[in-house]
């Protein structure tokens, strides 16, 4: 049973089993628990979801975290107005010399919104990527996370004591929905915990900066800030950060007022849209403003026609390492680039399995993708959206469709955009083909500042 089918099940055991009425604290917590509920779900069910743990840099996150303390002291001391605060995506990467979130940045830096901003950036495992465009905006948010998650260890046992009955009401629905374990238990409750230590840092920050407008992405990472926004009726803003297919333990189900902005900003006309978790008639299609940053900042030389471009995925990169050794075995003059998702590091058996191919290199992937593909022509991979990005940067797109993979479109008709591999003779077709016996197909449109200031910014 794939992944959609499980979670369109589980929404309707959901309404079913009262979990969202159930009240810990003064607080309906379900919405806060629910994408982690979802994920054990799915996991128990044989659909692995990949969750990214970047190692902590023990030296970085010390140094992290008192930068942290002092840029939030010195915020605390001014007491300013800042007009909009952005919580950015947790992944910056390289383009040119400078590390950037492709989603919210370039909006950042070709609008209003730069002259008045401050930018919230989350460590990964203690490290913030420096240089980092935009660095006179950023604060570390370092502390508060540090100090939630302190605050979950130390006092789970007094909360759960405290609130056992309520809790006990919650984990009685919860039955209902996957098998109960003790380690769900703890995990469902330090998540409430540091859910409610940063809410209450966050209300504080806003009080403080008297913010008009407060932009997340995405909205799953950011609850905390999201819901105290909401309930001091800030404005609320989330970024598209990817292409969203259908059921997903993110966006489905039951909309919430706390836990859904007011507006989505996506940066294209995609179908579906009926996907994000929000009403169609809240989606502003701002466009893609990240071609025009990478145009002024990206220096790298364009590759031969006998490159290609592979991207791989953690859930994928044992069938696509196993396919593409096939493929550089039968194809010795061309030359293949793994890219492994930015979030992951190829294993030792990995990288003996392609180490005796010198036609088999590993892609640099803390550098942008946008970046990357700029220097190739030809482009192949399972579902990533990086393939819809390189059709609509005019690339050719090869999608590998071999029995262990399971290729997905937006919808059916974009097939006639890319060629589909499924052997060699087709990857043959492809290095072969014209562009113009395929469909062109761009998920983005232009850049259009005048779509924030038709909603107020």
């Amino acid at each position: 049973m794939d992944t959609e089918i499980l979670l369109k099940d589980f929404i309707k055991k959901e309404e079913l089993s009262g979990c969202y009425k159930c009240k810990v604290g003064g607080d309906y917590v379900y919405n806060i628990i629910r994408s982690s509920v979802r994920r054990v779900y799915l996991d128990i069910n044989g659909q692995n979801v990949m969750q990214y743990v970047t190692p902590l840099q023990k030296k970085e996150a010390i140094f992290s975290f008192i930068i942290s303390f002092w840029q939030l002291l010195k915020l605390e001391l001014k007491h300013k107005h800042v007009e909009y605060l952005i919580f950015p995506f947790h992944r910056t990467e390289k383009v040119g010399s400078v590390y950037v979130d492709k989603f919210t940045d370039p909006v950042i830096e070709f609008s209003q919104i730069k002259e008045n901003c401050l930018i919230f950036e989350r460590s990964q495992g203690g490290r913030h990527r420096t240089p980092r465009i935009h660095k006179k905006m950023l604060v570390y948010t370092d502390f508060f996370d540090v100090l939630a998650r302190l605050y979950a260890v130390i006092f789970y046992a007094f909360y759960s004591k405290k609130h056992q009955s309520e809790l006990d009401i919650l984990w009685k629905s919860l039955n209902q929905l996957l098998p109960y374990s003790e380690k769900y238990q703890k995990l469902f409750v330090r998540k409430i915990l540091e859910f409610k230590v940063l809410s209450f840092c966050y209300r504080h920050i806003f009080q403080r900066l008297s913010p008009r407008w407060v932009m997340v992405a995405p909205r799953i990472a950011f609850f905390p800030q999201l819901c105290e926004a909401k309930k001091m009726r800030l404005k609320t803003i989330e970024f598209q950060h990817g292409i969203t297919y259908g059921e997903t333990s993110t966006y489905s189900g039951r909309r919430e007022f706390l836990f859904t902005p007011d507006y989505f900003f996506s940066f294209g006309k995609m179908v579906p849209n009926n996907v994000y978790g929000i009403d169609e008639n809240r989606i502003v299609n701002i466009g893609w403003a990240f071609p025009l940053l990478v145009k002024e900042l990206n220096v790298l030389p364009v590759l031969s026609d006998k490159d290609i471009l592979v991207i791989s995925d953690p859930e994928i990169t044992d069938s696509i390492i196993d396919i593409i050794t096939k493929l550089a075995e039968k194809n010795p003059s061309y030359k293949f680039h793994i890219r492994p998702h930015p979030m992951e590091r190829l294993g030792r058996r990995h990288l003996e399995q392609i180490s005796s191919f010198s036609n088999i290199v590993i892609q640099d992937n803390k550098i942008n993708s946008n970046v990357i593909l700029d220097s190739f022509s030809h482009i192949i991979g399972e579902n990533s959206t990086v393939l819809y990005e390189a059709l609509s940067m005019g690339k050719k797109v090869g999608k590998l469709c071999y029995p262990v993979f399971h290729p997905v479109y937006l919808k059916q008709e974009d097939k006639e955009a890319v060629w589909e591999i499924a052997s060699q003779q087709d990857f043959e077709k492809f290095v072969s083909g014209s562009l113009t016996t395929r469909r062109f197909l761009s998920i983005y449109s232009v850049f259009d500042k005048m779509m924030l200031t038709k909603i107020g910014l």
